[in-house]
């Protein structure tokens, strides 16, 4: 999470138990950030993958575009958890 021009692929961690990767990021609020299943930005995840369980939370403003790509911001400052499920392409986002 981030502006995007000091991103950092920063590596999400494999919980066994929920099938899952997932961190856990300290943002301010207008951070945004993207997804990929690798380190690089071939495989970009967009605002699109986003869960829709998760997809009108009050901590999240509306997607940005850039690039021809939505990238996901965060209206509200604090700690989240973020989890991606690499066989389905989607990912989730929780505030702590």
């Amino acid at each position: 999470a981030g502006s995007s021009n000091d991103w950092t692929f920063d590596k999400m961690e494999y919980d066994e138990s929920t099938g899952k990767c997932v961190i856990e990021v300290e943002v301010v609020a207008g951070d945004n950030f993207k997804i990929t299943a690798t380190a690089a930005w071939t495989t970009e995840w967009t605002n699109a993958n986003l869960d829709e369980s998760c997809a009108n939370a009050d901590f999240l403003d509306d997607p940005v575009e850039e690039f021809g790509k939505y990238k996901t911001c965060f209206a509200e400052a604090g700690k989240y958890k973020i989890s991606m499920d690499v066989t389905a392409e989607k990912y989730t986002i929780e505030k702590l």
